[in-house]
């Protein structure tokens, strides 16, 4: 009996992993067998049983030599919906993508006081009515990607104990959902979605160790490292807000002293400056010595954060998103002055890079995180 159970979940993983490599690259099955070092037998039955599905497709015949020629196999990225939610402190953005990530239709509903189940009931009416909208039958629908603060227990759904966030705390989201949709779940946090999104479909698809900082009224972090989606034991990935750049510095919410998110979120830096936004912080600081003096101190707050993870994980590239992309000249210049010089391996490549976006649309980020998970179930059971 086990035996058996053993061999439908390791039937299922390669076909999982034969499905992820299609996503990433059109391939043909030889192509496939030889990288995966699966039989032709193997890779014939699972490829059969995806192209049935209405996962993949058959394309090209590439002429080469004499035999029989390849065909080439891509994914058919219509061929299934996503719902992607994405649950932020003042508002959640619901909406329906393919399987690229393009986002089909979308939606935001304000956060309000009442309790999480009732707003995830709005939630579910709003994706209700989406989908009726835009016709898309329930066997269409693959699974739905919740992204959300963390801390969080991505492998039973429940969100913790993010900071200004309580209204939330301990909320099994992904079984409220699960419960009412009648669908497979996910729950990431934004930071490890936002990451996977830049490694799978931004611009940082050829780089293999890197970090994406989310910086609003809190900070996240999400980290690829070896190509692969950084994770614990646990299934937890990094937290950086909460590392401390000053141990003798403020408290946290979170207990800790001098959490980088106490100094550099948005509502910490602004907190007593007089301005209202980033945006008039940068717009100000040609003429204004106090918003210098601003941006100043976020880049030595952000940088010794950045200094700490490089040399943990020697990262080639951090993208900052957020709100510090606008006008983010000066900003960029001054870490560049301060993170290059202290990092260990400053003298020993020079393919590092620090970037800024700021990323709008979160639904798709939700969906991104749905189908990392799905691709990769078989690794969190």
């Amino acid at each position: 009996m086990d035996r058996a159970i053993n061999l439908r979940r390791m039937k299922k993983a390669n076909k999982r992993m034969l499905l992820e490599a299609l996503w990433l690259k059109p391939s043909t099955r030889s192509e496939l067998a030889d990288r995966f070092r699966l039989t032709r037998a193997s890779i014939t039955m699972q490829i059969d049983e995806l192209i049935k599905e209405g996962f993949i497709q058959e394309t090209d015949v590439i002429k080469s030599g004499v035999g029989r020629h390849p065909i080439m196999l891509q994914i058919v990225l219509d061929a299934y919906a996503i719902i992607g939610i994405n649950i932020k402190r003042k508002k959640i953005d619901v909406g329906f993508t393919d399987l690229g990530g393009r986002v089909i239709e979308e939606k935001t509903i304000s956060q309000t006081d009442e309790a999480p189940s009732e707003i995830i009931t709005r939630v579910i009416d709003a994706i209700l009515d989406l989908q009726g909208a835009i016709s898309i039958p329930d066997e269409r629908i693959l699974g739905v990607g919740i992204c959300a603060p963390g801390p969080l227990n991505g492998i039973e759904g429940v969100i913790l104990n993010p900071p200004n966030f309580h209204h939330w705390h301990n909320t099994p989201v992904k079984d409220q959902i699960k419960k009412r949709l009648k669908k497979p779940v996910s729950l990431m946090s934004v930071s490890d979605a936002l990451v996977l999104e830049e490694k799978y479909l931004g611009d940082s698809k050829d780089e293999e160790n890197l970090m994406v900082m989310q910086v609003d009224d809190g900070i996240g972090s999400g980290i690829i490292i070896h190509n692969r989606l950084f994770r614990s034991q646990n299934n937890h990935g990094g937290i950086l807000g909460h590392t401390s750049i000053d141990y003798n510095g403020r408290l946290c919410s979170c207990g800790n002293k001098g959490c980088l998110e106490v100094y550099a979120s948005l509502p910490s830096i602004l907190n007593g400056s007089g301005f209202d936004r980033w945006k008039d912080v940068v717009d100000a600081a040609p003429t204004s010595k106090i918003a210098t003096e601003i941006i100043c101190r976020e880049a030595e707050y952000l940088s010794t954060s950045i200094v700490n993870s490089i040399n943990l994980f020697d990262l080639n590239r951090i993208v900052i998103n957020g709100e510090l992309d606008y006008g983010h000249e000066l900003l960029a210049q001054k870490m560049e002055t301060l993170v290059w010089p202290r990092i260990i391996m400053r003298d020993y490549g020079d393919n590092r890079s620090i970037l800024f976006t700021n990323k709008k649309s979160y639904v798709s980020t939700g969906a991104i995180g749905f189908l990392y998970s799905y691709f990769h179930e078989y690794k969190y059971r």
